[in-house]
């Protein structure tokens, strides 16, 4: 599943295996084995290309159908759609201080409907 995911997401964003491969640190024979699956990557490795792409590595290995790695079985009612996908992919990227900001202005809508 890695192999397919790796290639498709590399595809849809029209990048090279040989760019990738610059942009990860890694020869282009290694991208190669990896979307042929003769190789996969370390831990390490995984996490990073999650982190580039903006996915999960649930996602990447095939555990999960959503890029962020939220399966059914853990938020039944999300369906979360590409711009709220993209809005969650920011907010975990975002500094602390920013994340506390968003947070408070969230959080006083929620405030208001429980009282």
């Amino acid at each position: 599943m890695f192999a397919e995911r790796l290639k498709q997401l590399r595809r849809q964003r029209n990048i090279s295996q040989q760019m990738l491969s610059i942009q990860l640190g890694v020869n282009q024979t290694t991208i190669s084995g990896w979307e042929i699956a003769n190789r996969e990557p370390s831990y390490e490795m995984l996490a990073r290309i999650a982190d580039l792409f903006g996915v999960s590595a649930d996602y990447l290995i095939g555990r999960c159908e959503s890029p962020l790695g939220m399966s059914p079985s853990h938020t039944p009612y999300i369906e979360a759609t590409v711009h709220e996908q993209a809005l969650v992919r920011a907010y975990r990227h975002a500094s602390r201080d920013t994340r506390a900001a968003v947070d408070a202005v969230l959080s006083v809508p929620l405030q208001r409907g429980s009282n």
